[in-house]
């Protein structure tokens, strides 16, 4: 996420998808081509699983710098 980020109006980029194991569990390292610097924060949001990359669910998961 980037500085301002807010429903309705998203400053984000996919940083890819991962998926938890039965306990909920998962081990993830996102790459993405962007400078870090300008998107410091970290929004996960539970998508269906339809192949639309764009964010459509609640972030349920929210860190790193001001979004």
């Amino acid at each position: 996420m980037g500085p301002g980020d807010r429903p309705g109006a998203p400053n984000r980029i996919s940083a890819g998808t991962f998926h938890p194991d039965p306990e909920g569990r998962s081990r993830v390292i996102f790459h993405a081509a962007v400078n870090p610097r300008n998107y410091p924060g970290l929004a996960v949001t539970r998508e269906p699983g339809d192949g639309d990359p764009a964010p459509t669910g609640e972030d349920i998961m929210r860190g790193g710098g001001q979004g």
